[in-house]
């Protein structure tokens, strides 16, 4: 298959997607990934995908329900692997498989968990990645000896 056809060919499924509601759009996505699709592909496919919502439909305040429930740690990442390249890696960052601003939604079937690497390769934006967390036990000593060197 050429280039040009293979977009072809990846713009009609797209505009198929779109013009169905969410569920039946994500369950294309978990049953091509459960046939063994390029993941990573599939996720890029499936971030074109539009749903039409109402005009009630508010952008930001989904954005903001999804923010408050990251920080509250509500939303836990249940998979061990990294939904694009299946590693292990952590820590994990959650993705909309279609977007919030595509008239994704919080559900949790629209949510993966994916490694930093394969997070940025779908938004390049990410530039940094998120900190990293502190494992195990830090004495009393080593918590003054880094705040004497970051206060120098």
């Amino acid at each position: 298959m050429t280039t040009d056809t293979a977009r072809d060919v990846d713009r009609a499924i797209v505009a198929r997607l779109s013009a169905l509601p969410e569920p039946a759009a994500l369950s294309y996505f978990w049953i091509m990934l459960h046939r063994g699709a390029p993941r990573l592909p599939l996720l890029l496919q499936l971030s074109q995908v539009v749903i039409v919502r109402p005009a009630t439909w508010n952008i930001e305040a989904i954005r903001q329900e999804h923010e408050r429930r990251v920080a509250a740690k509500a939303i836990a990442i249940t998979s061990d692997a990294c939904a694009g390249c299946e590693s292990r890696q952590w820590p994990r960052e959650l993705h909309h498989v279609i977007e919030i601003q595509n008239g994704g939604s919080n559900s949790p079937r629209n949510l993966v968990s994916l490694c930093h690497s394969c997070h940025q390769y779908l938004h390049p934006w990410l530039a940094d990645p998120p900190p990293q967390r502190r494992e195990g036990f830090e004495s009393l000593w080593q918590v003054f000896d880094r705040n004497k060197e970051q206060s120098q």
